[in-house]
């Protein structure tokens, strides 16, 4: 669509959707942006977007709201209007989700990378491998929000790189991705699907729904909903399989200790190894690297490349990164697991105690009952933060010492406190952040970081051995 001069309306106020909107403007559109962000960031936005000459909507609006537009962009944070903009798609009008606008604009090969836990992680080591191979590539979602760079990009991209989440999938309908990343399927993110697993999964679905037998798709070999999941939708790309347990039909990508292991269509093998790698310590970040060497060898990426992509790996803040070690005691930053399985995958990437530093927005569909399960016989503390842990404690009365604590920064103080030498303190919330605590927010990470970083010296039992113990 040519963008001069056209009444385009951009729908969250996020900043990928302010970015989008200042690219949108500077092309030429003109822009009326919808959201809510808040009283006093309100006033700001709309001082910003005076300056812009763009038009402000802030709070809900009728069914019909959109009809007068040219085009539709939604954007994250947009809750409000997504029965305005199904309205306006059923209209006729081109009704998009902003990852599909700048891909319309951009006519780079597009990799797209989904699943309940390590998309970042994948999307990362993907766009790092390619890069190393001397490819322009850019890389667009996640943690990424400068969307509309993409929009007024002048150099031809070779591949671009996507990280979708689930919200995004769901009312995604033109996405072709020519390399798919399905890397699992946790019950996560209830609150996005009516509380629905079948919804989320169709959801996450549509990453290879519209490929063809000319695409590829990139899953992992034995996880069995993946498996149902691609029969039932008939997924028409070629299967290319990764696996940490156990050797996989070529073409694919499987992990023999103590290295991966890379087998093209004709059988040829090629190794790698993980011995300079961070990536080693833990499975969950094995498997991430075989997703992006996967996609890597099929987009022609050498193997001195990707060996050199490996033997740098580093861990991305917040997933499962090690902030220090404090006599005796490793604290571990692990704030973006937002679900059930990105917890469950760090409580078992480790053989130390753990003292959880667990909570958030408790949401229908994230079958947090579940955790126990996977807790008992590694957590040996529960702490439990944020506005709901009365309800998150009644999930978790199996395990031992769950005490609620209600604010992160106590919770970090209390657990270096009682903390052994030799334990650990795992901060993997396995919900959202928690709307309603204001310490919290999207920004408990950081909170998490700066705490453990203050903290002072601590006097401590050292591990047990016999029945002497030395303080």
């Amino acid at each position: 669509m040519e963008i001069k001069g056209k009444k385009l309306a951009v729908l969250g106020l996020s900043p990928a959707g302010m970015s989008m909107v200042k690219a949108l403007a500077r092309m030429g559109a003109q822009v009326t942006a919808f959201g809510w962000e808040g009283d006093e960031r309100n006033r700001a936005l709309e001082q910003e977007l005076k300056k812009l000459r763009c038009q402000a909507v802030f709070g809900e609006v009728s069914k019909e709201a959109l009809y007068s537009f040219d085009g539709v962009v939604l954007s994250p944070n947009s809750g409000l209007y997504f029965e305005a903009f199904e309205a306006a798609r059923e209209r006729g009008i081109p009704a998009w989700t902003d990852i599909e606008w700048v891909i319309r604009a951009n006519p780079a090969k597009t990799i797209a990378v989904t699943g309940s836990c390590g998309k970042t992680t994948t999307a990362v080591l993907t766009l790092q491998m390619l890069k190393k191979q001397g490819f322009n590539a850019g890389l667009l979602g996640g943690d990424e929000h400068d969307l509309g760079a993409f929009l007024l990009q002048k150099k031809k991209l070779d591949y671009l790189v996507l990280e979708i989440s689930s919200t995004r999938l769901k009312e995604t309908t033109s996405l072709k991705p020519h390399i798919a990343v399905l890397l699992n399927i946790f019950p996560a993110h209830g609150e996005r699907h009516h509380g629905s697993l079948l919804e989320y999964a169709e959801a996450k679905a549509r990453i290879f729904e519209n490929q063809t037998a000319e695409d590829f798709l990139v899953f992992d070999a034995h996880a069995n909903n993946l498996h149902e999941l691609i029969r039932r939708k008939a997924a028409k790309a070629a299967l290319v399989r990764f696996s940490i347990e156990s050797k996989v039909e070529p073409p694919g990508v499987y992990y023999e200790a103590p290295d991966i292991h890379a087998i093209d269509a004709g059988g040829k093998t090629s190794k790698f190894s993980l011995s300079k790698s961070r990536a080693r310590t833990y499975p969950t970040n094995i498997m991430n690297l075989m997703a992006a060497t996967a996609v890597a060898r099929l987009c022609g990426v050498q193997d001195a490349n990707i060996q050199a992509v490996i033997d740098a790996f580093r861990f991305l803040p917040g997933r499962l990164r090690t902030l220090r070690k404090l006599d005796g005691v490793l604290f571990i930053d692990d704030s973006k697991a937002c679900n059930i399985g990105a917890t469950i995958w760090a409580l078992h990437s480790f053989n130390r105690p753990i003292l959880w530093i667990v909570g958030g927005e408790m949401n229908d569909g994230a079958r947090l009952n579940r955790l126990p399960t996977y807790a008992l016989g590694k957590v040996k503390r529960a702490l439990l933060v944020g506005s709901q842990t009365s309800q998150l404690a009644a999930y978790l009365q199996d395990l031992p010492n769950v005490v609620e604590v209600g604010s992160l920064r106590k919770a970090v103080e209390l657990a270096n406190q009682v903390a052994e030498a030799g334990d650990l303190v795992l901060f993997s919330p396995a919900c959202p952040p928690d709307r309603f605590d204001a310490e919290a927010g999207n920004e408990r990470g950081e909170t998490f970081r700066k705490t453990v970083q203050g903290l002072p010296r601590t006097p401590r039992l050292n591990m047990r051995q016999g029945n002497f113990v030395r303080i």
